[in-house]
């Protein structure tokens, strides 16, 4: 330990500015400054050897240890930015279910009032149609004369619109307006299905973007 204190405090003129900083990079490995014989110090171009392999190594090492480091934040970042998009899809989905039922329910009091009946079979099945298909956008929702609840997504600037009248059990009534890509049209499809069947006929058509 005496050859490393004495290369610490009295480091020889010959050896300049980039060895001492070697020296200070490993002055806390003991072992690097001890000879074969633990009693006898280490030759002082040994010492210099030494201390030269130990720098490169160190520096040599850290631009990895950096690069790891910013691996793994980029990781957590991305899976943070992930987590937050979905956290938000699902409170924008909680919202618009809230003010799908909303509606129904001001429907109904309006119903009442003026002396109309609400369909006990429609509005279950469109309740059941909104619990099944995720949707961040709320519906327009309006009572027919029937007494059927008819719901529907609109891009009113595009002239594409998805209509559904729910007759009751698993049977609705729709009206598809939808625009073809490339095309100066815009194709119209009306009739009757199943419930179930809606959602693939909405992706058929390319319009799962109106309720998104």
């Amino acid at each position: 330990m005496n050859a490393l204190a004495n290369v610490r405090r009295k480091p020889s003129a010959a050896v300049g500015p980039v060895v001492q900083l070697g020296f200070d990079e490993v002055a806390n490995t003991s072992s690097l400054f001890m000879s074969g014989d633990p009693l006898r110090p280490a030759p002082r171009v040994e010492l210099v050897k030494l201390c030269f392999r130990e720098m490169v190594r160190k520096r040599a090492a850290a631009p990895t240890v950096v690069f790891t480091n910013d691996v793994a934040k980029e990781r957590r970042s991305a899976a943070d930015e992930l987590a937050d998009r979905q956290a938000e899809e699902a409170k924008k989905r909680t919202a618009a279910q809230a003010a799908a039922e909303k509606r129904l329910q001001e429907l109904k009091e309006v119903a009442a009032e003026e002396g109309h009946v609400v369909s006990l079979a429609s509005e279950k099945g469109l309740k059941a149609f909104l619990a099944a298909i995720p949707f961040t956008k709320r519906p327009y929702i309006t009572l027919l004369d029937n007494g059927n609840v008819r719901a529907f997504w609109e891009d009113k600037a595009a002239g594409e619109q998805v209509g559904l009248q729910f007759l009751g059990g698993d049977q609705v009534q729709y009206v598809i307006f939808a625009r073809r890509a490339g095309q100066g049209y815009i194709a119209r499809n009306a009739g009757r299905d199943l419930v179930t069947n809606m959602e693939s006929q909405i992706e058929t058509n390319g319009l799962r973007r109106l309720m998104a």
